[in-house]
């Protein structure tokens, strides 16, 4: 079985009990979708500020939330709405993050976004917050669109123009097929290069009623996850050098003198002459 690093959720079918949630590395909840608040927002709301209180507690590693894109909005004014929630929490913070979640369905259209089009969403995002702070959720199943002039796949059409080597391009992969073949979730997580796994949307948590996704953080995602919470530890400044003083010693005697420097660099002994 995989492993199990954190869980993310939709408010509108959970109400959590705090008191029982485990201190997940990781922990995600859906903040908007599109450019209207629904009926969840003040439950997601809450349960984020709960969630920054025991992230402050050292109790989860990384904690965001979640935009989930439409075809029939702008792209511009999905992320003026998904950054108004967020300054409804105070803004986003150290540790925190935010997910791009791209798939195959909404509310109120069959259309998807095009694999451009989430790009152009992730780099406004990064923009407005002055850094890579986001990750793009999404799958190999995510079919064409109609609404670019190709027939290729969205998500493979994505990956091919958004390598692992992009630092914009984070991975959240899903894929609940366990089995050792070639479409099952390991062999996709390694050949997408992914950085998190969503191996199960059925998974079972303390303190939810509901089921929950879950989710395996793959070996290069720690690291990932720790540059858009700006978690890594900055570089020491180089040392300023020591300013050189000279102290200069006459021998009388002798007719000579020795120059040096406090710092021991070098000793000289010269006639007066």
């Amino acid at each position: 079985m995989p492993a199990t690093h954190g869980i993310d959720f939709h408010a509108a079918y959970q109400d959590p009990n705090w008191d029982l949630v485990d201190d997940w590395q990781l922990l995600v909840v859906k903040f908007t979708e599109g450019v209207g608040f629904r009926d969840w927002w003040p439950s997601a709301r809450d349960d984020f500020l709960r969630m920054r209180e025991r992230a402050r507690a050292g109790r989860h590693r990384w904690m965001g939330a979640y935009h989930v894109i439409r075809a029939d909005f702008r792209v511009s004014d999905q992320v003026a709405h998904f950054l108004d929630a967020w300054e409804q929490v105070g803004g986003i913070q150290s540790g925190e993050f935010y997910q791009l979640d791209w798939e195959a369905w909404t509310y109120a259209t069959p259309e998807i976004s095009t694999s451009r089009t989430a790009r152009r969403f992730v780099d406004e995002m990064n923009a407005a917050l002055g850094g890579i702070r986001g990750i793009t959720y999404s799958s190999d199943h995510l079919p064409d669109s109609p609404l670019d002039s190709d027939s290729r796949g969205e998500f493979i059409e994505w990956r091919e123009e958004n390598p692992s080597t992009d630092e914009a391009a984070g991975l959240w992969y899903a894929n609940y097929n366990l089995g050792p073949g070639s479409t099952g979730g390991p062999a996709e997580v390694a050949k997408y290069d992914a950085d998190v796994w969503q191996w199960s949307d059925r998974g079972t948590a303390a303190g939810f009623t509901n089921p929950v996704d879950l989710n395996e953080v793959q070996p290069k995602g720690f690291a990932l996850l720790d540059r858009l919470t700006l978690r890594l530890a900055q570089p020491e400044p180089e040392p300023e050098p020591e300013p050189e003083i000279e102290d200069v010693s006459i021998n009388s005697s002798s007719g000579t003198y020795a120059h040096r420097t406090l710092s021991g660099s070098r000793t000289v002994t010269r006639n007066r002459g």
